[in-house]
Order: C-alpha cells, then structure tokens, then sequence
C-alpha cells in the first residue's frame, strides 16, 4: 500500500487523483459505448443508402437496356440487309457481265 505523508495537501492530492483516474475511466467507458451505439446505427443507415442507390441504379439500367434493345434489333437487322444487299449486288454485277459478253458476241455475229 502507498505510504501517504501527513501533509494535507498530499492526501488530498492522491484522493483526489484516485478519485479522477476512476471518474475519467468510467467516462471513457461510457464514450466508448455510445461510440460503438453509433457506429452500429451509422453503419446500418450506410447499408439502407447502399440498398436504395443499388435498387435504383438496377432500375436506371434496366430502363436504358429496355430503351436501347429496339435500337440494337434495328442495327442488327440493317446490318442483315447490307449483307444480303451487298450480296445481291454481286450477283448482278455478275450477271450483268456475263450478259454484256453474250450481248457482244450476238454483235459481232451480225456482223460477219
């Protein structure tokens, strides 16, 4: 045990020394608890934020997927129609070749 002077103003000073490390451990107990209290509540209306922001951008993203699928249907059937007008145009270029050559040639047999 610690020996204590006869002085007043030593006992008094190590009372009350005693007494304020046990009242500024008690407050800080406390400070601690309503911290944890608020850390808890913050990090559940976090969560909430979170959920709503997540809802809410699925919902602007299937909205813009929903507007922008007719868009992509359309691009896809004109690209479908270049294809096959590409293809077509081959095929006449082709024939038409080979009719100018027999359009020639009749030409040139009237002609003997």
């Amino acid at each position: 045990m610690q020996k204590i002077r006869n002085t007043k103003g030593s006992v008094i000073k190590v009372l009350l020394k005693k007494g304020l490390k046990e009242e500024f451990e008690s407050f800080e107990k406390k400070i601690d608890a309503k911290l944890d209290t608020l850390d808890r509540k913050f990090d559940a209306k976090l969560e909430r934020l979170e959920n709503k922001i997540d809802a809410k951008l699925t919902k602007f993203r299937d909205t813009i997927l929903t507007a922008i699928d007719p868009l992509l249907a359309e691009l896809e059937h004109r690209r479908q129609d270049r294809e096959l007008a590409s293809h077509q145009t081959e095929e006449i270029r082709s024939q038409l070749g080979s009719h100018e050559k027999r359009i020639k040639k009749l030409e040139t047999q009237r002609i003997i």
